[in-house]
């Protein structure tokens, strides 16, 4: 274990402010570059307020226990001030175009409440991975006429101060700078494929394909699965998921605490690739908003991010594996989550073995986005002849 393990190995054990700080002081001066917040402690100082909530089913949840929430930066023991994003997935902005149509959503009233809660906890809506998830999905002039009613709808909400039903459907002219903001809305999608995120996405969708069809194995054990799932994941793709592979190895135990997240893919039906893919898209919401509060955290902000959903599986996958560190020393990028794919009790001795031996074997050399895509679509491939054979 190098320093820089043993250094967080003691913050994240630790969960006294007191002792947590005294750690941080005595070790950070060892790293050109150390910061870090702490989501893990008794500490509730003043961000009670930062706490998520929900209005019926409609939910912003933070990936960490925002209230919890203590700033460990070796250069500043000053105040910072504090943002608050909420990332609304792609249910979220469609209810908006369906309402502004005067189409029926869940809950109509509920989602105006909802709506109205973001305004008045001074929230920042952000749709970025909605704008991924309607990028892979656009086909013809047809779809791109619904995201662009979409994209207007969302930039509505935001002009709006107070949201009621009739706001929303009165035919009102939108300030110049709010057709500009929608324009470049519509104009990132073509940018988006080139960055990072974009090749993750594809790396959860295809880690959650391979998992699904080791779970329609009935020979394979439990614990053969999530080898298997380990190799596909760190060989093959060569793409770390930690949380990803953690929910993915749960779902192979049969784990209750998962049900919900994949309880559309427990067997073969005409729509698994889809629902795969939806799934994708709800855990991707998850890494994207990481990845954001630690570039915020580059530039000296602090900013917590929530997403916004009504999908009960997505809800879930927030709530089971809270951060409880993350940020940045020398350099590279710090996401320590409660737990672990190795604290799982299936992992024996044996198992903790092959873990390591296989993280050791990991290949040097990123995967391309092409060869990404292809490992996709030979596993999609794959699903869609067992589907077939099973439906006969």
């Amino acid at each position: 274990m190098d320093k820089r393990e043993e250094f967080l190995k003691q913050l994240f054990t630790e969960d006294d402010i007191y002792k947590v700080r005294e750690i941080f002081d005595k070790n950070c001066e060892d790293f050109e570059e150390c910061i870090l917040i702490h989501f893990g402690t008794s500490y509730s100082g003043s961000y009670n307020e930062f706490r998520g909530f929900s209005v019926n089913n409609y939910s912003a949840f933070g990936v960490a226990n925002y209230e919890h929430a203590f700033l460990l930066d070796k250069n500043t023991n000053d105040g910072v001030m504090v943002d608050r994003v909420i990332n609304l997935d792609l249910n979220i902005i469609q209810y908006l175009s369906q309402i502004i149509k005067n189409k029926k959503i869940n809950n109509e009233n509920e989602f105006i409440r909802y709506l109205n809660t973001i305004k008045e906890y001074k929230m920042t809506p952000n749709m970025s991975i909605a704008v991924i998830e309607r990028m892979s999905k656009l086909g013809g002039n047809e779809s791109e006429k619904i995201f662009s009613e979409q994209v207007l709808s969302y930039v509505k909400f935001l002009t709006l101060p107070i949201i009621t039903k009739e706001k929303l459907q009165e035919d009102i002219l939108l300030p110049e700078d709010k057709y500009k903001m929608a324009y470049k809305i519509m104009e990132k999608v073509n940018m988006l494929k080139g960055e990072t995120i974009y090749h993750e996405i594809i790396a959860i969708q295809a880690l959650i394909m391979k998992a699904f069809l080791l779970k329609m194995d009935k020979k394979m054990s439990k614990k053969g699965k999530i080898q298997e799932l380990i190799n596909f994941c760190l060989l093959d793709l060569n793409v770390y998921m930690e949380n990803e592979l953690y929910l993915c190895a749960l779902y192979l135990n049969d784990a209750p605490e998962v049900k919900r997240i994949f309880e559309k893919i427990e067997t073969y039906s005409k729509e698994t690739v889809r629902r795969i893919k939806n799934i994708s898209w709800d855990l991707a919401n998850i890494r994207l908003s990481e990845k954001q509060i630690i570039d915020d955290l580059k530039s000296g902000k602090v900013t917590f991010h929530y997403l916004g959903t009504y999908d009960k599986g997505l809800q879930d996958a927030i709530k089971i594996n809270p951060i409880v560190i993350m940020g940045k020393v020398s350099g590279s990028q710090i996401i320590i989550r409660k737990n672990r794919i190795e604290n799982m009790d299936i992992f024996d001795e044996s198992m903790l073995e092959y873990y390591s031996k296989i993280i050791g074997e990991r290949p040097k050399e990123k995967n391309t986005l092409e060869q990404i895509n292809d490992i996709c679509e030979s596993v999609e491939k794959d699903i869609s002849k067992r589907q077939n054979d099973y439906f006969g």
